[in-house]
This record gives C-alpha cells, sequence and structure tokens, in this order.
C-alpha cells in the first residue's frame, strides 16, 4: 500500500512538473522547477479599447468571458430601452403629443447604456492592469532533490520536496 501511494505521488509530480518549464540545475538539485505565467502581459490601452468599441469585448480579452457578457448584455438592455422610448415617442407623437413617458424612457435608456459603456471600458483597464500585477506577483519554484537517510544498519532512499513562493 505504501509503495502504491509513493508511485501516486511520484506520477502526480511528474504530470505537474511535464506543464512547468524544466532546467537541470547542480548536483545536489535533481530538477528546479519554475512556474511562470503562460500568458503575455495584456495591454490595458487595448482591453480599454476593445470595451469602448464593443462593451464586455475588453472583459473577454482579459479572460473573463462571464464578467464581458454581463457588461454585453447591460449594454443591449440599455439599447432596447432606449428604443422602447422611442417607438412610445414615436406612437405618442401621433396620440398624445405632451406625455413625458418617450422621453422619460429614452433618456433613461440613453443614459444607462452610456453609464455601462464608461464602466465596461475604466473596468477592462483596470482589470488588465490587476492581471498583470497578479502575473508579476505570481512566481513559484518547485525543488526536487534526492536524498539518502542512514539510519543504523538501513539505508533510505526518497526526495526531497521544496516549493518557494
Amino acid at each position: 500500500m505504501n509503495k502504491v501511494i509513493q508511485l501516486t505521488i511520484l506520477c502526480c509530480l511528474l504530470t505537474f512538473a511535464s506543464s512547468a518549464q524544466l532546467t537541470p540545475s547542480s548536483y545536489n538539485n535533481l530538477f528546479e522547477i519554475e512556474f511562470k505565467p503562460t500568458d503575455k502581459p495584456l495591454k490595458p490601452w487595448l482591453a480599454g479599447s476593445l470595451s469602448f468599441v464593443v462593451p464586455g469585448l475588453g472583459q473577454v480579452y482579459c479572460d473573463e468571458f462571464e464578467r464581458g457578457l454581463n457588461f454585453f448584455t447591460g449594454y443591449l438592455g440599455g439599447l432596447g430601452v432606449m428604443g422602447t422610448g422611442g417607438l412610445i415617442l414615436l406612437v405618442q407623437s401621433y396620440t398624445n403629443p405632451n406625455s413625458l413617458l418617450g422621453p422619460i424612457v429614452f433618456i433613461t435608456g440613453l443614459t444607462s447604456a452610456a453609464g455601462i459603456l464608461v464602466w465596461s471600458t475604466v473596468d477592462a483597464v483596470q482589470l488588465a492592469k490587476s492581471k498583470n500585477n497578479y502575473f508579476k506577483d505570481s512566481k513559484a519554484s518547485l525543488h526536487l532533490q534526492p536524498t539518502l537517510l542512514q539510519h543504523h544498519q538501513n539505508l533510505f532512499t526518497g526526495l526531497t520536496l521544496k516549493l518557494e513562493f
């Protein structure tokens, strides 16, 4: 049973190590594994520009699909309210020209769509900057070292694992 656990841990380490960058190191360390973010740094100006053209696209660029979809849906909702207000305004121009319902609904939709557009743009820039800071700070290394331990007349072999953040 103990051998099965050791083999499972070794397989997990090798699988984990194969996704990282392996570099042979000194005699003391069998491997030195350094985990670097695979993503390139995000460009905040590009995220903001994309989000200004299509609200939510800057968030999708920053790998936040659900967040981008929420901004896009909110923007479409604002445009829908604005369109409804325009239709009400058009119909009321023939039936009741003094009613304020059409202009109020139109201005509400216009304001919400414009607000979501600005919010989405600012959020995309902040999100790109935040992710760049996270990638810059998320550096870890894993040191795997063979170990020989002699206890009385028995010789034990193993691996020492050192993880640094």
